[in-house]
């Protein structure tokens, strides 16, 4: 025993009265109680009705005048989305039902061989298909738009990887750069601290050879008994003012290859530069008077001061 439909709104399409009161009979027969429903008898109202009325189901004669259920199909282009919809025809002819389904129809049924429980079937088979069919098409939406946005999460994705690639690139570039620069500036240090070293060197055979000359020279004349009281104080003076002067740019400027000094025009410079005269110099180194004088002219000679009126003395302290 089938169980009766409940609710429903029913649309038909027939243009043919009588066939429409028997099968609003029928319908009735398999209902539990009233149903809704409009109808409508030619091809263009049908159409109209198809696009604007809301129902539950349906029917589609494929007669309608000089037209058929079929063309109306293929007018209303989203059929599909509006409701099951079953074909009637007055005979079965398998090519009509074929055509129907892949019109939109989901079902079809020949008026001939019409009963109520071929009608119920039909109904509750319709709305079932009809019902797989919104799934499919709302989980199709679903799938797709589930493909879009992994589409655009792996486009974001590859989008980030790019970006932290690069990222990662140029923070490689700027390490290289970077240790490129450390490497060049730990060759600069090694450079410097050699240097630092060859200068400490050249700096204590500077200072051995400074006090060579200008030092050793006057300890032995003081161990000799041939020198005056005010000899011996003259020395220990040259003694003190060499030993400030070692200490000084200007020894060591003096014996650069710049001017070229030798020790006895370095002796004879420091004495210049005391403001001692020549004949106070050649008492003090026991030497003549124009042996100095000698010196004191090569001396401005080696320091470019030949022919020029230029204090031998200011130019010696200037150069300190």
């Amino acid at each position: 025993m089938m169980q009766k439909l409940k609710k429903l709104n029913v649309l038909i399409i027939d243009d043919d009265e009588e066939d429409i009161f028997l099968l609003r009979k029928m319908i009735q027969s398999v209902m539990e109680e009233g149903f809704g429903c409009e109808f409508a008898t030619d091809f263009e109202n049908g159409i109209d009705v198809l696009q604007k009325v809301q129902y539950d189901v349906c029917f589609l004669d494929y007669r309608l005048g000089k037209r058929d259920g079929i063309e109306l199909l293929k007018t209303v282009h989203d059929v599909k989305k509006r409701g099951p919809v079953i074909l009637l025809t007055g005979q079965g002819d398998e090519k009509v039902a074929v055509q129907a389904l892949k019109s939109g129809a989901t079902d079809y049924l020949t008026k001939d061989n019409l009963s109520s429980y071929r009608l119920y079937t039909s109904i509750c088979t319709s709305q079932k298909i009809f019902r797989e069919e919104q799934d499919r098409v709302i989980a199709e939406a679903a799938l797709k738009e589930s493909e879009q946005k992994l589409m655009q999460v792996n486009f974001e994705l590859e989008e980030r990887i790019r970006e932290r690639t690069a990222a990662l690139e140029n923070s490689n570039k700027r390490l290289k750069e970077r240790s490129a620069t450390l490497d060049e500036l730990n060759t600069a240090l090694k450079v410097l601290i050699k240097k630092k070293d060859e200068n400490q060197i050249e700096l204590e055979e500077k200072m051995a050879a400074n006090i060579k000359q200008l030092i050793w020279p006057q300890i032995q004349k003081l161990k000799t008994d041939m020198i005056s009281n005010e000899q011996r104080q003259a020395i220990f003076e040259t003694i003190e003012f060499n030993l400030r002067e070692i200490v000084s740019p200007l020894a060591a400027l003096l014996t650069s290859a710049q001017f070229g000094l030798t020790p006895m025009q370095i002796r004879i410079a420091n004495f210049i530069k005391q403001g001692r005269t020549s004949k106070e110099i050649s008492s003090i180194l026991n030497v003549s008077k124009g042996t100095v004088e000698t010196h004191r002219n090569n001396i401005r000679i080696k320091l470019n001061l030949k022919n020029k009126k230029i204090n031998l003395q200011s130019y010696l302290g200037a150069l300190n």
